[in-house]
């Protein structure tokens, strides 16, 4: 048999497992990127469901596709998941095999057995009468009843369609502590909390999750701790880094958020972002990894409406143990301050925070190992804007919750630390965005 695994490219491991297993009992798998559902003909559509997958919008589809053509389906769970409402309307009356990974491939075996025994035998005749090729054969005996099932189907996929973009409107909720899907990272949609919902129909958001994993900013020195002469400055006792704050910053980044290269990188929509000085190339960073010198804005990945409906907002951030004074911002896209913490509480979202999957996989550091998850933690450190005033390379990062510090501090050009971002939107122009 012909079976299409649809399956999230984070789950590739163990759908290549499975598709090995099918291929040596005799079935030809059919799979994304080389394959497409809606190109080759299947008799089986397996939808190995994660996390990952339960969020695709390309999974849905494929799943859709498959329910309107009467293509039967299997779904192999291997995460706990929680459906979301389009994809429980899909997957209701399907074959469930709960797995755990590896554990349950022979029923896989047996759910495709049972569709393949109970599929309908087409005669000679019938194929000759029907004229249609593909894996999918309907009998010719009963055309009524064959029209009638196909205006049963149409009706159940035009309610599923109606109910998947209710979804999609009734999690754009605006009122304080509430839920927003708005724009991506990287391909994949980012989920808002809202913290502060106002009389003049904007509302402020952050991330539910960390995003990614980052430099504040990067020394323009171009080597962490190293000067122009080759100085460096790395000692558990003090040196005149430490004593000597506009060397420090030269050598360990700048903590000052107006300048920074985080700033430039969130505020950014180009492909190819312009920043003050060297920009956070990868070998200026204290662990030489996580450069985003090359990486595309924050907002590149946001459509023009969703980009109109961000609002600008002004900050006043402290100033570095530079400057004499705070400094102004203009910005689309900023990090909390320590002042602003006190919205996660009256808003009663998570301070404490878990990076994505897609935040992991991009991490090179191993930092969120090191620092959480050898310690049983699943939270992890997240950058505000304000730095440590006597200081001009120190910033302050959320805790992780492991002690019952709040805070921690570490230099700018650290680069294995998460970021959250924040943006104010017009709630009536994300209402009113048309999702293609």
């Amino acid at each position: 048999m012909y079976i299409y695994i649809s399956h999230s490219d984070k789950n590739e491991n163990t759908t290549k497992r499975i598709c090995e297993m099918l291929e040596s009992n005799g079935h030809t798998c059919l799979r994304a990127p080389q394959d497409s559902i809606f190109d080759r003909a299947c008799d089986v559509l397996l939808l190995v469901l994660s996390n990952a997958s339960n969020r695709s919008e390309q999974i849905l589809r494929e799943i859709e596709y498959a329910v309107s053509h009467c293509v039967p389906t299997l779904v192999y769970q291997i995460e706990d998941v929680r459906l979301s409402k389009p994809l429980e309307y899909f997957l209701m009356s399907n074959q469930w095999i709960v797995g755990k990974d590896t554990d349950n491939y022979e029923k896989i075996l047996e759910g495709i057995k049972n569709i393949e025994d109970n599929r309908p035998r087409e005669s000679e005749e019938d194929k000759k009468q029907s004229g249609f090729t593909g894996a999918y054969k309907v009998r010719g005996r009963d055309r009524r009843k064959r029209v009638l099932e196909l205006i049963e189907i149409i009706a159940i996929v035009a309610i599923c369609i109606v109910m998947f973009f209710h979804e999609k409107g009734s999690r754009v909720t605006f009122e304080k502590g509430g839920t927003v899907v708005f724009g991506t990272y990287l391909g994949e949609p980012i989920e808002w909390r809202v913290l502060k919902a106002d009389e003049n129909g904007t509302a402020t958001l952050i991330s539910e999750y960390i995003l990614t994993n980052k430099a504040f900013d990067v020394p323009e020195s171009g080597s962490y701790n190293v000067d122009d002469k080759e100085n460096d400055y790395w000692s558990v006792v003090e040196t005149e880094a430490d004593r000597n704050l506009e060397l420090q910053e030269y050598v360990r980044g700048s903590s000052r958020w107006a300048t920074s290269d985080i700033r430039t990188w969130l505020n950014s929509d180009e492909e190819n972002v312009t920043y003050d000085g060297i920009g956070p190339v990868a070998s200026a960073t204290s662990d030489k990894k996580n450069g985003y010198a090359n990486e595309e804005g924050f907002l590149f990945g946001f459509t023009e409406q969703e980009k109109a409906a961000i609002v600008p907002t002004s900050n006043i951030t402290q100033g570095n143990g530079l400057d004499k004074e705070p400094i102004g911002s203009s910005d689309l896209v900023w990090l909390l301050s320590q002042e602003e913490l006190l919205w996660l509480k009256d808003a009663d979202v998570r301070l404490y925070v878990k990076p994505t999957e897609q935040a992991i996989e991009q991490d090179q550091t191993n930092y969120y190992n090191m620092f959480s998850l050898v310690y049983g933690v699943e939270e992890f450190y997240w950058w505000l804007r304000d730095p440590v005033v006597n200081k001009a390379s120190k910033c302050y990062l959320v805790d992780n919750g492991y002690t019952s510090q709040l805070l921690q501090t570490t230099e700018a050009g650290v680069s294995g630390f998460g970021v959250r971002p924040v943006i104010k939107v017009d709630t009536k122009k994300v209402k009113n965005i048309t999702h293609n």
